[in-house]
């Protein structure tokens, strides 16, 4: 039987948020956008426009790479804007910055940080298996020498 939860505020974890500075004129935080500038109204609008007319099958969960339709559009925007031939069955979708870098962690276990970077992108790296970084930096030993050619 689960107990129900406490009414006794926990403890934060993770990032600060500006929530956590109440008096602070800015925040400042890296990777954070201004939440209270969020439209709303105009996303609620959308929503409920889109979700009226949106088929079933639009529910389910889909190509884990992303929907094949918006690797197309990228592929697309990166060949006119970058001058790069990418393949959409190639382009992986990511849920954001963290979900990419522990992706890049279990593919390559080569993704090393610098000092000062936030530490859940480094924590999040290394949980996939990349090299990370102590309190002297990079740890140059744990990376693979690239052979000679």
């Amino acid at each position: 039987m689960r107990s129900r939860p406490s009414a006794e505020p926990r403890e934060k974890s993770g990032p600060p948020t500006s929530a956590w500075f109440q008096d602070a004129r800015w925040d400042l935080f890296p990777g954070r956008p201004d939440l209270s500038s969020f439209p709303r109204t105009a996303w609620a609008s959308a929503m409920r426009r889109v979700l009226q007319s949106l088929p079933a099958g639009s529910f389910d969960y889909g190509d884990p790479a992303g929907p094949a339709v918006l690797r197309e559009a990228l592929a697309r925007y990166l060949a006119r804007s970058r001058g790069v031939l990418a393949d959409p069955d190639r382009i992986l979708v990511c849920g954001g910055y963290s979900h990419a870098i522990s992706v890049l962690g279990h593919l390559f276990h080569e993704i090393a940080f610098e000092d000062p970077s936030l530490p859940e992108f480094r924590d999040g790296a290394a949980k996939g298996g990349a090299v990370a970084v102590d309190e002297r930096g990079i740890r140059v030993s744990e990376l693979d020498s690239p052979v000679p050619s």
